[in-house]
């Protein structure tokens, strides 16, 4: 199994909000440009680069709390 397969196994991608899902989902999902998926969900490129980026920082946070809770150190926030 990938690492693509055990993000959504474990449900990080299915538990953030809609906003970064859809372009996490659309980014690496798709073969739209950023410009293109900017335009269909009616944000502006920037917008669109800060919530790939927030995203993809709350998913590394969750997998970091999973590993960590191997070793009983992780807080659920």
């Amino acid at each position: 199994m990938d690492v693509d397969n055990r993000v959504l196994d474990i449900g990080i991608l299915k538990n953030l909000l809609v906003k970064y899902r859809d372009v996490i989902l659309l980014e690496y999902s798709s073969k739209m440009d950023d410009d293109e998926i900017a335009e269909l969900l009616k944000i502006s490129e920037r917008t669109l680069r800060q919530r790939l980026a927030r995203g993809k920082a709350m998913m590394q946070e969750k997998i970091n709390c999973l590993e960590d809770s191997i070793d009983g150190t992780c807080e659920r926030n």
